[in-house]
């Protein structure tokens, strides 16, 4: 029924209102601003890289710091094959070292057995800069040179980890890439599992939401609980978009201009505008994912793959595979064959974001005259996805 029928509208006010105490728990994840954004420090490597050595450092958060090295390490057995931790014990993290900017280098963890090197850990953190011509290698190269660092070398006891925010891969091969995504589902799954301290909690639960508020990490809990709160109240909650014309939504309308007059090499599949997202997708991309996908049965694949833009963060595109609990049993199979190029993890999932690719924003996004420029850069940035996508399923 229409919302503009009053007495549907306000029947659904009221019972939208009877309930609003669902908010609450979606405020509680997205967290209030914070001292990292009252110190104007959010989005700085240096916060990150402080945050991050101090978690990380058993001497400093105990069972929390070896808890995080684990995690780490399981993390570099799942995506490395040749890296060998298998003989690692908890015990082995009482003897370790975080150093800050040893060589240059953002973070370095060193963990010693009767006074030898036992495993080196290097991180490069990438928040808004990016890598150096050869800084990597560079770095690589300091480590394997090191005397004290031979014996791990050798064993192959070394990881190079390139922690990003952006779509952005290592130039060095010998790195491997992990994200703010993963630092986020370790520390959720610390404050669940790991004994600590109310102010170490206080602290994790205050970083997490500055990287919920930032967009550098995509959180499942939120996105679902945020999906039921629509799905029970998307009448009210439409037409409260609809009616408030703030400014992010006046410049979300120039994407529903660019999908509405879709020019580009691939065709449009389907599309499903949003007050607060966009999703589509374009036949070669199911045709790619799905060898028996016919157009005919496109309210099925659209279900469970797209390409989405949130207008909350909306100079980014996502591809999105969705396990709903209604696909059939063949698409799911095909749909965790898939995944399995993006990720080696094997957890049960429902939603999943598999590539991100950034929009340039036009300089005077304000103007409301900026259509075809908005266009031309929507469009490199699908097709650039697109390809990364393609190269990746190709492999």
């Amino acid at each position: 029924m229409d919302m503009s029928n009053e007495k549907y509208r306000r029947e659904k006010f009221t019972a939208f209102l009877k309930n609003i105490e669902v908010l609450d728990d979606l405020k509680k994840l997205a967290g209030d601003e914070n001292f990292f954004d009252f110190l104007n420090i959010a989005q700085t490597e240096i916060l990150h890289s402080n945050a991050l050595a101090w978690l990380l450092d058993p001497k400093k958060t105990k069972d929390v710091g070896k808890y995080f090295l684990r995690k780490l390490f399981i993390l570099m057995m799942d995506r490395e094959k040749d890296f060998k931790a298998t003989d690692l014990i908890f015990d082995d993290f009482d003897n370790v070292e975080v150093l800050r900017e040893w060589q240059h280098t953002d973070l370095l963890i060193v963990l010693r057995k009767k006074k030898k090197v036992n495993f080196v850990f290097c991180i490069e953190n990438k928040v808004k800069s990016k890598q150096g011509k050869n800084q990597l290698k560079r770095y690589r190269e300091v480590i394997t040179s090191q005397e004290d660092f031979k014996e791990a070398v050798e064993k192959n006891r070394v990881a190079y980890l390139f922690l990003r925010v952006k779509d952005e891969s290592p130039a060095d091969e010998q790195w491997t890439i992990i994200d703010y995504n993963d630092i986020g589902t370790i520390l959720k799954d610390i404050q669940s599992h790991c004994p600590m301290n109310q102010e170490l909690n206080f602290f994790i639960t205050r970083y997490l939401s500055t990287l919920r508020r930032y967009s550098m990490m995509d959180d499942q809990d939120m996105q679902e609980l945020a999906q039921k709160i629509y799905s029970e109240h998307k009448d009210v909650l439409d037409y409260i978009y609809e009616n408030v014309q703030n400014e992010d939504a006046l410049k979300f309308k120039h994407y529903h201009t660019w999908i509405d007059g879709f020019d580009h090499e691939h065709k449009l599949a389907f599309k499903q505008k949003k007050v607060a997202s966009l999703q589509f997708a374009t036949e070669d991309l199911y045709k790619k994912i799905f060898p028996s996908f016919k157009p005919d049965d496109i309210g099925t694949y659209q279900q469970c793959c797209y390409y989405q833009i949130i207008k909350k963060s909306m100079s980014k595109i996502q591809l999105v595979f969705r396990n709903a609990p209604k696909t059939p049993d063949e698409i799911k199979q095909r749909l965790n064959e898939i995944r399995q190029k993006f990720t080696k993890n094997s957890n049960s999932w429902e939603w999943y974001s598999a590539k991100t690719q950034t929009i340039k924003m036009p300089d005077d996004f304000d103007n409301t005259n900026i259509d075809e420029e908005l266009k031309k850069n929507l469009n490199k940035a699908l097709l650039t996805l697109e390809n990364k996508v393609f190269e990746e399923l190709d492999k």
